[in-house]
């Protein structure tokens, strides 16, 4: 897992991601390195809107929540 921690230190941090808006703590900390690095990779915009709208969906039913 280090060729996805070295971009995932690379990041500057945000609001949510994919981590965050998916599976939040159901995963072990490789899999969330994986799920960064596909956002680091595939940026755009509209991934960005689709985050912010499963962020919030995640935050009101509080699923994933330790």
């Amino acid at each position: 897992m280090l060729q996805y921690y070295d971009d995932f230190v690379a990041c500057k941090p945000g609001i949510t991601g994919m981590w965050q808006s998916h599976v939040r703590s159901d995963v072990d900390f490789d899999h969330r390195l994986v799920l960064d690095e596909y956002y680091y990779r595939n940026w755009s915009f509209w991934l960005d809107v689709t985050l912010l709208f499963k962020t919030v969906k995640q935050v009101l039913y509080g699923r994933g929540a330790v």
